[in-house]
C-alpha cells in the first residue's frame, strides 16, 4: 500500500497536466494498472531489498545523498533556466503573469488598486482616464506611453472586479461584507472628482460578469466557474448598476469625450495550456507545415453571453460618446463564426479572459484610432 501511495500521486498530477484520461474510462483503467504494476515492482525490488539488515547503513546513506544531490543540482538548473523553454515552439513562450500588475507608478507601486498614485505626464494639460477594471488594466500598461507621445495626461483608475457604477457597493456573499475598494464612498466618489472637463475618459470591463453574476461557460467544455460570489447593492442614487452606469456616462459625456470599450471574447480555458497539449499531441493536432490547428470558441455564445452588455452600451447615445469593439479583432475573422485566441504566431490572450499584450496592443490600435 506504501508504493500505491508513492507512485499514485505523480502519475495522477501528470494525467491532470496532459489530459490524458480526458473522460476516457479505459484509459482510466489504464492508469490505474500502470499504477499497481509499478507499485508491486518497486515493492519487490526497491522496498523490500531496502529493509534487509545485510544491507550496510552506509550504502543506503550514500545512495540517498547522491540521488538528493543530483536533484538538487538538476532543478537548480531547470530553474535559472526558466525551464526547457528551447524544446517549445515560441509561441508558448510569451505568457507573463498578471500583465495588469506591470503598469506601476514611480515609487514602484502597481498602479491596479491604486486610486490617487497613478497618474503619468502631470504637466500635460489634457487628461486622459482610463477607468475600469482589471481588463482596462491590462490595457493600460501599453496604452500609457502611446498616451504620453501623444502629450497626454495619463490617469489610471483601474481595480479588479470594479468596473464604474457610482451608488452602488460591492458585498462578498460569503461573508457579507464589503469590498472596500469597491466601496461608493471610499472609490467610485474619488474617481468622479478626479474627472475633469474637457478630457478624453476611456470605459470598460468584464460586463457580461457584473450583470449575469455567473462566470463564463463556452458550451464546449470550457467552464470557468459557476457563481461569482459577490453582487452589488444600491446605496440609494439607483436601483440597479445598469441605470447606474448608464446615467453617469450621459453626465461624464456632457463635458468630456467617452470612449467605451464593449466586452472583449471570453475563452472560459487558458489557451496557453491548450496549445501546449495540442503540442504534446502534434502528431495528431497539428499539419504537415507544424501549423496550429486554432483554439476557438463559439461566436453565437460570445452574442448570447453580451447581448445585455450591447445593449446597455448601445442605449448610451451622443456626440461625446466613442466606441471600441474588440470582438471584431478576434471573431469571424480567421474562423468564420468562431472567436479565437491566436494567430500562427501570437496568443492573443494571457488567461481565459484578460488579453495578452499582443491582444492589448491590437486593442488600443482602435482606442488611439
Amino acid at each position: 500500500s506504501y508504493s500505491l501511495y508513492l507512485w499514485h500521486y505523480p502519475i495522477f498530477a501528470f494525467n491532470r497536466i496532459i489530459e490524458f484520461t480526458d473522460g476516457s474510462i479505459f484509459r482510466g483503467i489504464f492508469v490505474g494498472l500502470l499504477i499497481v504494476i509499478l507499485s508491486i515492482i518497486s515493492y519487490f525490488f526497491i522496498e523490500r531489498p531496502a529493509r534487509k539488515k545485510s544491507i550496510k547503513f552506509k550504502i543506503i546513506l550514500s545512495f540517498i545523498s547522491i540521488t538528493f544531490f543530483i536533484l538538487i543540482f538538476y532543478n537548480i538548473f531547470v530553474i535559472s533556466n526558466g525551464g526547457y523553454k528551447n524544446r517549445l515552439p515560441e509561441i508558448l513562450n510569451q505568457k507573463q503573469d498578471r500583465i495588469y500588475d506591470l503598469l506601476k507608478n514611480s515609487k514602484g507601486e502597481t498602479c491596479m488598486d491604486n486610486l490617487n498614485e497613478c497618474q503619468f505626464n502631470v504637466s500635460s494639460k489634457r487628461d486622459f482616464h482610463i477607468i475600469g477594471d482589471s481588463h482596462l488594466a491590462t490595457l493600460a500598461f501599453d496604452l500609457k506611453d502611446r498616451l504620453i507621445q501623444k502629450d497626454f495626461k495619463v490617469l489610471i483608475s483601474t481595480f479588479a472586479g470594479c468596473l464604474y457604477f457610482p451608488g452602488f457597493n460591492k458585498i462578498e456573499l460569503k461573508t457579507n461584507k464589503g469590498n472596500l475598494e469597491c466601496n461608493e464612498k471610499r472609490f467610485e466618489k474619488k474617481r468622479i472628482e478626479l474627472i475633469g472637463k474637457e478630457s478624453i475618459v476611456l470605459i470598460g470591463g468584464r460586463m457580461p460578469l457584473y450583470l449575469s453574476n455567473f462566470y463564463f461557460d463556452n458550451e464546449e467544455g470550457g467552464i470557468e466557474g459557476g457563481d461569482w460570489g459577490f453582487r452589488f447593492v444600491s446605496t440609494g442614487d439607483y436601483k440597479n448598476i445598469e441605470s447606474s452606469f448608464k446615467n453617469e456616462i450621459l453626465k461624464i459625456s456632457k463635458t468630456n469625450k467617452v470612449i467605451l470599450v464593449y466586452p472583449i471574447p471570453e475563452v472560459g480555458w487558458d489557451p496557453h495550456n491548450k496549445i501546449y497539449l495540442q503540442w504534446l499531441n502534434r502528431n495528431k493536432f497539428f499539419n504537415k507545415n507544424f501549423e496550429f490547428l486554432s483554439v476557438d470558441t463559439s461566436y453565437e455564445v460570445y452574442k448570447k453571453r453580451t447581448q445585455s452588455s450591447f445593449e446597455l452600451l448601445d442605449s448610451i447615445k451622443g456626440d461625446n460618446i466613442y466606441r471600441v469593439f474588440p470582438h471584431r479583432l478576434f471573431c469571424n475573422t480567421i474562423k468564420k463564426n468562431r472567436c479565437v485566441t491566436h494567430d500562427g504566431v501570437n496568443i492573443f490572450y494571457n488567461d481565459a479572459d484578460h488579453p495578452s499584450l499582443k491582444g492589448s496592443r491590437m486593442i488600443n490600435d482602435h482606442i488611439m484610432k
